[in-house]
């Protein structure tokens, strides 16, 4: 009389998508150990997401990455393979599964689960589904059946908070939020890409990205994931559009900045051209460069301005000097033909 999932799910299709579009809240997953419960390699839980890859990725691809882009041996399925292996600093491994969401899926702990949707009644499969899957597992969608990615992915996610509310009821402390990896597996346009998967994660949905059919799939999850302010990898930079009230070449000082920066990891520089609308436009950057008059800079860390009418002359090794102050400077790598 009890049996649980309740189907179909009509509630999750009307109501569970909604997602508010003036405030941010991150999911809360699962903790998923790529590979088992012995792997070092955590995913979900509140961490930064992680990205996945494709194995046979261009040489330049990759440079520069953190250590946890997951390498994904292709194999099977087009453009989908059937086992997921990290970087050799975190040698951990996992199998991908792709199957149709409506089955009693089984999958590993630790493995990479890819859901096709049906054309009717989507949520019923999904909760058929996701309630047969352990939650040590990473969850996404191969194929949409015509919801749409974003669609889909809000779905999957309020799916599983249903089902997770719904077993909180039944028996306090056996829910599970699974883990979900955004995957867009056979999608290839850079703008589609970015406008979808940018999307899902400003919605909070993602614990990890999967991008295998992207020219550059590694660099493109990392700059999706900083575009969005999900995961800040390398330097950042916020530049205002210029006015009237600029008196530098915005475009050439930034390009200045940006030679000189361009090695630091996570941190986010402001040039802004005037002092009126700047420090208000830059407010959640580390650093900011802002015009204060004929000739003058003035320096912000932060909201908070820290060295006022400096001499445009001086203003980027005073930003320099600003960064190795707060312990934030790197020098750069040398370059392997010096």
């Amino acid at each position: 009389a009890n049996a649980y999932p309740p189907e179909p799910l009509p509630v999750a299709l009307r109501q569970g998508e909604a997602i508010d579009p003036t405030s941010y809240r991150r999911r809360v997953a699962e903790i998923v150990r790529l590979g088992g419960t012995d792997s070092d390699v955590a995913i979900g839980g509140g961490q930064v997401p992680a990205v996945l890859a494709p194995e046979r990725i261009p040489a330049d691809d990759d440079a520069g990455t953190p250590p946890d882009a997951m390498i994904i041996d292709q194999s099977q399925f087009s453009s989908l393979g059937d086992r997921v292996a990290s970087r050799p600093e975190t040698a951990a491994s996992a199998q991908l599964i792709r199957a149709k969401a409506g089955t009693m899926v089984t999958a590993p702990a630790g493995s990479l689960v890819l859901l096709d949707l049906p054309e009717q009644n989507p949520a019923a499969a999904l909760a058929t589904s996701l309630h047969a899957l352990d939650g040590a597992v990473l969850v996404g969608i191969a194929e949409t059946g015509g919801l749409g990615a974003t669609r889909a992915y809000r779905l999957l996610a309020a799916i599983s908070e249903e089902l997770f509310l719904g077993a909180e009821r039944s028996q306090p402390g056996t829910g599970v939020r699974h883990a979900i990896a955004v995957a867009l597996p056979f999608e290839r346009d850079l703008l589609r890409i970015a406008a979808i998967a940018g999307g899902i994660l400003i919605d909070g949905i993602g614990d990890a990205v999967y991008l295998p059919s992207a020219e550059l799939p590694v660099r493109t999850a990392f700059t999706v994931l900083q575009a969005v302010k999900a995961r800040i990898t390398r330097a950042d930079y916020v530049a205002c559009p210029s006015c009237g009230r600029t008196l530098f070449d915005l475009i050439e000082v930034t390009e200045h900045i940006k030679a000189t920066t361009a090695h630091l990891d996570g941190v986010t520089i402001a040039i802004m051209g005037c002092i009126v609308n700047g420090p208000g436009e830059m407010a959640d950057a580390d650093f900011g460069f802002v015009g204060s008059g004929p000739g003058k800079i003035t320096l912000y860390r932060r909201k908070e301005p820290v060295q006022r009418n400096i001499a445009f002359a001086d203003a980027r090794d005073a930003l320099i000097q600003l960064i190795k102050d707060h312990g934030m400077w790197k020098d750069p790598e040398p370059c392997a033909d010096s």
